[in-house]
């Protein structure tokens, strides 16, 4: 066999290869974006940027507690709260992914009911509106086995 039939051969076998990567990787059922409209959504982050800035001029702070005996996430707003919603990221699988929307609270106090996550990785996002401004803040936190909270 000369020169020619083997470099034919490798040539041959490397392009077998790429059509079989590119078969199996067709064939991946479970592919998504950290959101269906991950575009839109990044177009529209300035208003991220503004509502995060606003969570940084309010007069006082964001208190954020952990009752684990009843498996609540507490957080005081400074502010008195007129809606909101709570989405409960987990980076590792979109389909466990939990939204809420919040209750009006005169005292600006916020329950979020976490009993039913599993364990690991979760980012907390708390996005609301008081006196006529939005809000919205971020919070990794990590789930332990025995149900503690590990704030990041």
């Amino acid at each position: 066999m000369n020169w020619g039939y083997r470099i034919a051969f490798v040539y041959g076998g490397f392009v077998l290869f790429m059509l079989t990567l590119v078969a199996f990787a067709s064939m991946q059922k479970d592919m998504h974006l950290v959101a269906p409209d991950y575009y839109k959504q990044e177009i529209e982050y300035q208003g991220q940027i503004d509502k995060m800035q606003n969570v940084k001029n309010l007069a006082g702070q964001l208190v954020w507690n952990y009752d684990q005996a009843q498996g609540i996430v507490q957080v005081s707003l400074p502010n008195v709260l007129e809606s909101g919603k709570v989405v409960l990221f987990r980076p590792s699988d979109a389909h466990q992914d939990l939204k809420m929307n919040l209750q009006h609270s005169q005292e600006g106090n916020v329950a979020i009911p976490i009993q039913k996550l599993g364990s690991g990785l979760w980012v907390l996002k708390l996005s609301w509106s008081a006196e006529g401004k939005p809000y919205y803040v971020e919070r990794k936190m990590i789930i332990g086995k025995d149900r503690s909270v590990v704030w990041k």
